[in-house]
């Protein structure tokens, strides 16, 4: 409702769209790269090496859910915005792209389909997200403007993580480096 209420002020849309994106990707980001850094540790203390199967999925699919995140916002603009045919064909194009691409990467088990949604997806988020941009006039450069602030954030965390490996003695328990790893990347994006 917020954003029908500015449905032809293009600046305020833009202006909406680029705040709430930051805000989410400063949330979202952190837990999703967090965890792609941190799923073989997770994996192995919290579920048991029995699934020792999920961790390369389990990377693909939260790094990629850092996108997820901030993807859905793109059709609200467009629907406030009374062009909901675009909405609707971009989700025919979901709707035939994405079981395709999940049967194809099937082959492979489940890391196949988690990169058969990492490769379709965007494919999909990509059209709507143009169409956006070229309804409200916005710059690419400012959409990756707001999301930059999380982008390095994130760079310093994984900096951080990857550090922790590093130098933590091969034989530590992995629930252990776990909490290390954690409490160290938080530290780390917060600071």
């Amino acid at each position: 409702s917020i954003l029908a209420a500015v449905q032809t002020d293009y600046a305020a849309l833009r202006r909406y769209l680029l705040r709430l994106t930051e805000g989410i990707a400063l949330l979202a980001f952190p837990a999703a790269v967090g965890l792609a850094l941190v799923a073989d540790h997770f994996v192995l203390t919290v579920l048991t090496e029995k699934y020792a199967a999920a961790i390369l999925p389990l990377r693909i699919l939260a790094l990629y859910a850092s996108v997820r995140t901030i993807a859905p916002l793109f059709a609200p603009v467009l629907i406030a915005m009374g062009q909901t045919r675009i909405v609707f064909w971009n989700n025919m194009l979901a709707l035939l792209l994405l079981p395709a691409a999940f049967l194809a990467g099937s082959r492979w088990g489940t890391a196949g389909i988690a990169g058969a949604w990492v490769v379709a997806h965007p494919l999909i988020v990509s059209q709507i997200g143009w169409r956006v941009f070229r309804a409200i006039n916005l710059r690419a450069a400012d959409y990756f403007a707001a999301i930059t602030p999380a982008l390095l954030a994130c760079t310093a965390m994984a900096a951080v993580v990857l550090a922790i490996r590093m130098i933590a003695p091969p034989n530590m328990h992995p629930g252990v480096l776990l909490a290390l790893e954690v409490s160290g990347g938080a530290a780390s994006y917060a600071a």
